[in-house]
């Protein structure tokens, strides 16, 4: 009975144990509350807009979330591997995609997304980061650094191998912060590595912090966010140098992901996710939490919305209800307005924090604030120093404060929208520097050396001075990079706009030149054209036609992805020799005459199907495509009692015309001329002799081009002389052939001329338009004659026979007579 008492006290301890365990574990809080839902499987989620982008397996898939109560698919592209991370940066989607590297996707048009690069990183690619024109990949072995300028060709920066190996990456300004573990044991106990990316093709380590199991990464201000194996951590970097502990938060196990928004950490684990408020970093406070009950592998917030990507439920898009946690209000206090109760066109702005500047340096940062409506935002600023700038459009902040300048600035940044406003107010800290009034000269020779219709490159003469040590640049007067180079190339442009380049050189105690030297350069215009279009469309021909612009010397044809021909001095351009019922893909590129290609235009386009035609146009061949070597076809009017003559000028057609006497007004009639590779499938057996050419002509439709219509057909074709010498045969063997329905006719076949080019032209009368044979044999001519021999000697060995019977006739009749006459006497 004792031992029976044990053992229950014993199973109702593991209950209050696993009870209490899961209080403080990832139960549903009441103000956290699931909006909207895209089930299947996720592996990574990023928001931009009105649009979620997702990773599901090997698919990148973009989701329409204006109504987040009901995320919709929109569009969907298939990388290369497994996506296992996302970043979003203006039209383009990075992907880290495994064993792949890094893969670049086209997202410009959300419905239709198109792969824009890819660049195979050695190791394993977990996560990426985008700053600038570089992406910033963990990859395994390391942090991989990638040059995005031109996301259809990345191209590779720096590297620099860590110690452990990296999970998760964030940047920050100069510094670039690798979550890592030991390599091959995936569990994060290498922590923080700082690197500096300052120069990205020679990226450092220069300091770290190692006391913690790092899978993911978050920087927000001087703060680093760490998802570890027991919830989430905060290091201090103000000095990025001496990373330190400044407060954690225990959430009883490992967590995955970390996103930060202003004043919260949204952080996933392998249940689900957990909201703080780390307006104080040191003690940072539980706002909300919801178990997804299944596997949060990645977290984003976005708005007044958190978007959970879910291994088992898809992505999960959740709002904070009215009991959430203390938010900083504009004079730094905490009240405990709920998150997500903004009123609709109320913009909420993101932290910005106090910034610090050196005299003589170049401060930029950018503001931004959201709106449950999405309206639209304008920033403005209280307080801006002189010479400091604040565009009120996309919130971008810049000033580089001159010697003397040293203190402290309070500042108030606002955004406006529908009225309402949210501010911050910070303190701009500018730090003196060393007194040096020795001014750096100038640079000189500043001139454009090369450009194009997306790029300007810029080269100069830096100051031969030993304190010179960097030039300021500013495009358009918009400050861009320090460099100590003496080239600049400007990438990203539109065709044929401007662009003013300014340089400021620096001397080594940040004494800059006030009068920045300038130069005015222009991208080149794209040739353009418009208004494609194709006409005459027949189951045999499509001709194409278009406007190009002033500029455009020549255009170059493609069908089907393969070269056609090249057009000078026209826009239009007929296609024959092509198929009934069938879809056909142009290409139109224009082209200057020093060869630059402009931008190329497409078409799809569809034949009608054959005998599709019921008017006497034109006639619809049933030729195998095999068959059909070449196609021409050319269209007349026809009136009544006048000649009509097509003249043909196709290279690989021997039919140099066809003319006749028309006897009606037809209207436009077509005359087709097929060369075919062999004999017409409208035939059953071959001409007599050497074939030289087999081909089909026709006038009009079928049942077309009889007595009624017209007479005195003839056609006139060449031959090369270097065939007949082949064969031993001459011009006067030569003989046009038709195939009438039973057998082949021999039609008569005159030499017209020799063109003094190795051809010969020959003209032959014909009684009506079918299958044809160009042929030669000598027995064609002496057969005719000696048929012809033959029944003029019957004829006349026939006559002398009828005389030879009247006179023995005459004679019989005679001599009866006379008997008779004999018998009666």
């Amino acid at each position: 009975m004792k031992i029976k008492s044990i053992w229950l006290s014993s199973v109702v301890m593991m209950l209050l144990f696993v009870t209490v365990t899961a209080s403080v574990g990832l139960a549903d809080t009441p103000d956290m509350v699931l909006v909207g839902q895209f089930s299947g499987d996720a592996s990574d989620v990023g928001v931009a807009g009105d649009h979620a982008y997702l990773g599901q397996g090997q698919d990148f898939v973009i989701l329409d979330v204006s109504d987040v109560a009901d995320p919709s698919e929109v569009g969907r592209i298939t990388a290369l591997s497994e996506v296992y991370d996302i970043a979003i940066s203006g039209d383009h989607a990075y992907i880290a995609n495994g064993d792949n590297g890094l893969v670049i996707v086209d997202v410009s048009t959300p419905s239709s997304p198109s792969l824009a690069g890819t660049y195979d990183t050695e190791g394993f690619a977990l996560d990426i980061a985008i700053s600038g024109n570089y992406a910033y990949v963990a990859d395994g072995s390391g942090l991989v650094i990638v040059d995005v300028s031109t996301p259809s060709s990345p191209i590779l920066a720096g590297t620099y191998d860590t110690t452990g190996y990296a999970n998760g990456v964030a940047v920050s300004g100069n510094y670039a912060y690798v979550a890592g573990d030991s390599k091959g044991i995936f569990d994060g106990s290498n922590g923080i590595a700082v690197v500096d990316v300052s120069d990205p093709s020679s990226p450092r380590q220069v300091g770290s912090y190692g006391s913690i199991y790092a899978y993911d990464v978050a920087i927000s201000n001087n703060h680093v966010y760490v998802a570890d194996h027991t919830g989430l951590v905060i290091l201090d970097v103000s000095d990025p140098l001496s990373p330190r502990s400044e407060g954690s938060y225990s959430a009883g196990g490992d967590t995955n992901d970390v996103a930060v928004s202003g004043n919260n950490a949204y952080v996933a684990d392998h249940t689900g996710i957990f909201v703080l408020d780390v307006s104080m970093p040191s003690s940072p406070d539980l706002l909300s939490s919801y178990s997804t009950d299944g596997n949060v592998n990645g977290i984003e917030a976005s708005g007044n919305y958190i978007y959970v990507a879910d291994s088992s439920r898809g992505l999960v898009v959740l709002q904070q209800g009215a009991s959430g946690g203390s938010i900083v209000t504009e004079d730094n206090s905490t009240s405990d307005t709920a998150i997500g109760s903004n009123l609709p066109g109320e913009p909420q702005l993101s932290l910005i924090g106090d910034r610090s500047v050196q005299e003589n340096e170049m401060l930029t940062f950018t503001i931004s604030a959201t709106t449950v409506d999405g309206g639209s935002i304008v920033y403005t600023a209280a307080g801006l120093p002189a010479e400091a700038t604040l565009d009120p459009t996309t919130g971008i902040f810049s000033w580089a404060p001159g010697m003397g300048t040293a203190g402290t600035y309070t500042v108030t940044f606002t955004a406006e929208s529908n009225g309402l406003t949210d501010s911050e107010t910070i303190i701009l800290n500018v730090i003196a520097s060393a007194q040096d009034q020795t001014s750096s000269m100038a640079v000189t020779d500043l001139q454009e050396t090369g450009l194009s219709s997306s790029w300007i490159r810029w080269e100069w003469t830096n100051p031969d001075n030993p304190d010179f040590s960097h030039v300021m640049l500013y495009i358009d007067d918009v400050p861009v990079a320090n460099t100590s180079e003496s080239y600049y190339t400007a990438t990203g442009l539109a065709p044929g706009i401007s662009h003013s380049l300014t340089i400021c050189s620096v001397d080594s105690s940040g004494n800059i030149v006030t009068e920045g030297v300038h130069d005015l350069a222009t991208t080149l215009a794209l040739q353009d054209i418009s208004s494609i279009s194709g006409i005459n469309i027949t189951p045999i021909s499509i001709t194409l036609a278009w406007e190009a612009s002033d500029d455009t010397t020549g255009v170059q044809i493609l069908r089907n992805g393969i070269p056609l021909g090249n057009v000078s001095g026209s826009t239009s351009y007929p296609d024959t020799g092509l198929n009934g019922d069938t879809i056909y893909n142009y290409t139109i590129i224009p082209y200057k005459d020093n060869g630059m290609e402009g931008k190329k235009v497409m078409i799809s386009l569809r034949t009608p199907p054959y005998g599709t035609d019921n008017t006497k146009s034109i006639f619809y061949s049933s030729e195998d495509a095999a068959n059909l070597i070449f196609t021409e076809a050319l269209t007349v009017p026809l009136i009544m009692n006048t000649n009509v003559t097509y003249e043909f000028t196709g290279e690989g057609n021997d039919i140099l015309s066809v003319d006749f006497y028309s006897l009606q007004d037809s209207g436009d009639v077509t005359c087709t001329i097929e060369v075919l590779n062999g004999r017409s499938k409208l035939v059953s057996n071959d001409p007599v002799g050497f074939v030289y050419k087999y081909m089909n002509i026709w006038v009009g439709s079928s049942g077309f081009a009889t007595g009624s219509d017209l007479k005195d057909a003839r056609i006139k074709f060449k031959v090369n002389d270097s065939w007949l010498q082949d064969i031993g045969l001459t011009a006067a063997d030569v003989r046009l052939q038709r195939y009438d329905g039973t057998v082949w006719e021999v039609l008569p076949t005159t030499v017209v001329n020799n063109d003094n080019v190795g051809h010969t032209v020959f003209e032959s009368q014909t009684p009506g338009f079918s299958p044809f044979a160009i042929t030669a044999k000598k027995e064609l001519a002496s057969s005719i004659n000696a048929d012809r021999d033959k029944a003029q000697g019957l004829a006349q060995r026939s006559n002398m026979f009828l005389i030879a019977m009247l006179i023995f006739l005459a004679g019989a009749f005679a001599a009866a007579y006379f008997y008779l006459r004999k018998g009666d006497s």
